[in-house]
């Protein structure tokens, strides 16, 4: 399964919901593909908190405007999304930092997970 940053776009128990429905669907061994916006990346500052890690109504920065919920998950929530349904075989988290403006931080978790054996 390949989410390009879809459920990165949901609250948090929507994610959880997700997280579940792709590990029905998988075969065993089967290998989850995720993008998710980290909390270190420099938009969060300009959304309003919803309390379990998403924001909306953004004014200022590179999300300014739009109307999707965005969800910031720390280390501990890729670890908590995601286990114990998968084991982790790749979290990256990629950061780049605008050397011209050091306000401007993108940073995004890059995850490969694979179905647990306690799942098939």
């Amino acid at each position: 399964v390949i989410d390009r940053g879809s459920m990165t776009h949901n609250r948090r128990a929507d994610i959880y919901r997700t997280v579940a429905e792709v590990d029905r669907v998988l075969k065993p061994r089967g290998v989850f593909l995720s993008h998710i916006f980290s909390d270190q990346h420099c938009g969060r500052k300009f959304g309003k908190a919803l309390g379990d890690g998403s924001f909306h109504s953004f004014e200022g920065g590179a999300f300014d405007g739009l109307d999707f919920i965005f969800f910031f998950a720390s280390a501990d929530d890729i670890h908590e999304i995601f286990m114990p349904r998968f084991t982790l075989l790749s979290a990256i988290h990629n950061r780049a930092d605008e050397t011209l403006n050091e306000d401007d931080i993108r940073a995004m978790w890059h995850i490969i997970a694979e179905k647990s054996q306690g799942n098939l």
